[in-house]
């Protein structure tokens, strides 16, 4: 299968946009196409709360579509295995999807890497590698990063002046 093939069946199978007889496969292109463009930027999410009942399906199709490269679903598939959402929970399968995502600037996926490294889930804890990928998103406009940063310079700068 085509990289371009796997990725609009993924969204499609992601976004909802199934094909029927009565709608043109032009029509239902032109929406996984639209849905890709969105997840082509840096800070695109999916909705994962939307992601279909039948599992095995969407984790067979995550995981093509994540070996591929795509970040969002290498992030998804990561917040699967984190959660025990379809598969078993694995933390070291999480780390590792979560980890491939941030390294492409997925924003919500460097975020939970700095999470990640902080609680030592899936990963030997590492506070400073932590601080360094909450910076990463925090560059990227994480909020959350952003905020535990500043809280962090409160707590640790005075007692370091």
């Amino acid at each position: 299968m085509k990289p371009i093939t796997l990725i609009l069946t993924v969204l499609m199978i992601l976004g909802g946009c199934q094909t029927t007889d009565h709608q043109s496969d032009t029509a239902a292109e032109k929406s996984a196409v639209e849905a890709l463009s969105s997840l082509e930027q840096p800070n695109a999410k999916l909705d994962y709360s939307s992601l279909p009942k039948e599992y095995r399906t969407t984790i067979k199709w995550l995981t093509m579509a994540a070996n591929e490269g795509l970040a969002s679903a290498q992030y998804n598939l990561g917040l699967m295995y984190l959660n025990g959402s379809g598969v078993s929970q694995d933390d070291k399968t999480a780390f590792k999807w979560i980890q491939k995502a941030a390294i492409q600037r997925h924003v919500n996926a460097e975020y939970h890497l700095a999470v990640l490294y902080a609680k030592g889930q899936g990963v030997t804890r590492d506070r400073e590698v932590a601080i360094e990928w909450l910076k990463i998103a925090a560059e990227d406009g994480d909020e959350r990063a952003i905020f535990y940063l500043r809280r962090w310079e409160k707590i640790v700068l005075p007692k370091n002046v």
